[in-house]
């Protein structure tokens, strides 16, 4: 909690997985007046300059088994980022073959991001071990489409507008809390609507825990993703990141 707080002091920050804080497009006293469409626009909005960065830790799933026993997985994981004028690149690597790259472009694309699968052939552990997909750590469900606003509400204290988004197929839903303040999203839950209801019940949750500082750009430091007898956390202890203008890592990107 007090390292999200520390975040509101820095102006020119990357927050959530390097999004950007857009605090200077309105004031935040009055934003509650802004039109869904608009306050989500903000969100949406590229950074105002190139970036990249590099964040590396573990990985670790808890559930039970039919018989009651805990199983416990972990694994290294691996994410590096690079921010362009258009779109976010990312790799995200899990152990050391099973490797992901997403192009999530800034703009509402019919089909969202784009995943692509290397390395390890078999099925995938981040998602059928860790509940995790790989565009969820671009925050890919920002860009999906508004479908309606609900009551405003508060994540550990701090004020959020909260937001049902529509995922490009119209086969999930997220509906995001996202800090009325500073333009970031601070928890997501994921649901397949049903019938008429466009959100149903929960399947998966995302929560941000907290953020480290480097370079003047804030990163995820801890995530959270659980569900129905199971939960993920993320723990990144290295990272690095900067500006593009000053240089990009040559493995940024791993082969």
């Amino acid at each position: 909690m007090k390292m999200i707080k520390n975040i509101f002091k820095v102006k020119s920050v990357v927050i959530a997985l390097l999004l950007p804080l857009l605090a200077n497009f309105a004031n935040a006293d009055d934003n509650e007046k802004i039109a869904p469409e608009q306050f989500l626009r903000f969100v949406r909005t590229p950074p105002q300059q190139k970036t990249w960065a590099q964040i590396q830790g573990e990985i670790i799933n808890m559930k039970r088994s039919k018989e009651g026993k805990r199983l416990i997985s972990k694994s290294d994981i691996y994410l590096a980022l690079r921010f362009s004028s258009e779109m976010i690149f990312a790799q995200v690597i899990i152990g050391k073959n099973e490797i992901y790259s997403v192009g999530q472009p800034y703009s509402m694309m019919k089909n969202g991001a784009t995943v692509l699968k290397s390395g390890d052939e078999g099925s995938s552990k981040l998602r059928g071990t860790f509940g995790i997909k790989p565009e969820d750590l671009t925050m890919s469900f920002l860009f999906w489409s508004f479908a309606k606003e609900f009551p405003s509400t508060s994540i550990r204290m701090i004020s959020c507008r909260v937001f049902l988004l529509i995922s490009p197929d119209k086969k999930e839903s997220a509906k995001v809390y996202i800090s009325r303040k500073h333009y970031f999203p601070l928890k997501v839950e994921w649901s397949k609507p049903v019938k008429e209801k466009l959100f149903g019940d929960i399947s998966r949750t995302l929560e941000v825990v907290s953020f480290k500082e480097v370079n003047k750009l804030y990163l995820v430091k801890e995530l959270q993703f659980y569900g129905p007898g199971w939960r993920t956390n993320i723990y990144f202890n290295k990272a690095n990141a900067g500006a593009v203008k000053d240089g990009t890592p040559k493995n940024l990107f791993r082969e």
